[in-house]
């Protein structure tokens, strides 16, 4: 299931009782944004995550609930995709996740391979 898909699809939806209720008590008193909130635990659905506690852990473990949370933090600022936080780091054009360790030229090259 792709993060892109489903984030494009809930920011096509009606979400504005989530958006009233949010506006109404301010976003002091509510820690996260209704879209994202929406976002994540679809995904979580989608991919077999039904308990809250769960997806909490995925939110800090699983880059793609990372990438629905709007984006990684480092440095005090927020990116949305991991080449921008390896280009913060290293000011030069990097592949993200293999820049992090999360992807390798082995499954690069068996990604391209598949029909």
């Amino acid at each position: 299931m792709s993060t892109h898909f489903i984030g494009d699809t809930v920011d096509t939806l009606d979400l504005s009782a989530f958006h009233a209720r949010y506006d109404k008590d301010g976003p002091r008193n509510q820690p996260f944004h209704p879209v994202m909130m929406v976002k994540v635990l679809v995904y979580g659905y989608a991919t077999g995550v039904f308990s809250s506690r769960k997806i909490a852990r995925k939110l800090h473990e699983d880059v793609a609930f990372r990438v629905l949370a709007d984006g990684f933090a480092w440095s005090g600022q927020t990116y949305d995709s991991l080449s921008k936080v390896a280009f913060a780091i290293t000011g030069t054009k990097w592949n993200g996740p293999r820049f992090f360790g999360l992807r390798d030229k082995e499954d690069r090259s068996a990604m391209e391979a598949r029909p």
